[in-house]
Formats: structure tokens, sequence, C-alpha cells
């Protein structure tokens, strides 16, 4: 019995991580929750990512969503906006850095 709430439970979180997908964000593929999709850190992997969802797609890992640009004129266009003109706060990763600001 509780092995089949402990499933349920599981099934749920998953479900509303998928569905909770913010509106206007990239296609990329659907991760789980706190894994999230993984993040491509080889070229090999990026190619695949670009080859099915385009030049503009999104992953996610450890809650953070990333977005990558795979086309010279649309990260020129990118850098030249001030929406992309400030990095993010990545409080997750201050462990590596001893909490100091990189």
């Amino acid at each position: 019995m509780i092995l089949e709430i402990i499933l349920f439970l599981f099934l749920v979180l998953i479900l509303r991580h998928w569905l909770k997908r913010p509106k206007g964000l990239p296609s990329g593929p659907l991760g789980f929750p706190i894994l999230g999709s993984g993040v491509a850190f080889q070229m090999k992997q990026v190619l695949n990512y670009q080859k099915k969802y385009g030049d503009v797609f999104t992953l996610e890992f450890a809650g953070v969503k990333f977005l990558y640009i795979c086309d010279y004129k649309l990260i020129k266009d990118a850098l030249g906006r001030t929406e992309f003109s400030d990095r993010p706060s990545l409080e997750g990763f201050h462990f590596m850095t001893d909490g100091k600001e990189v």
C-alpha cells in the first residue's frame, strides 16, 4: 500500500513538472523534477538537440533552465539586447566557489 502511494506521488510530481512549463519558453526535451533533462557539454550533444529542436532550445539541470542559441545571427542579436545583459545568480552552484560570485 505504501509503495503504491509513493509511486502515485512520484507520478503526480512528474506530471506537474511537465505541465508547468512556462509559456513562451523555447522547446526542448522533457526532464525530470530536480534532475532535469541534462545539460549538453559536448558539441555532438548540442548538434543532436539542434537537429531535433531547432536553433534555439532549452535544457534543464538541477532546477536551472539553460537556453542554447545555435545560430551566429541570433546570438549577435540576443547579446545586443538588454534582457541578456546580466548573468543569473546560480545559488545551487555556489558550493564550487565557496559562495563567491565569479
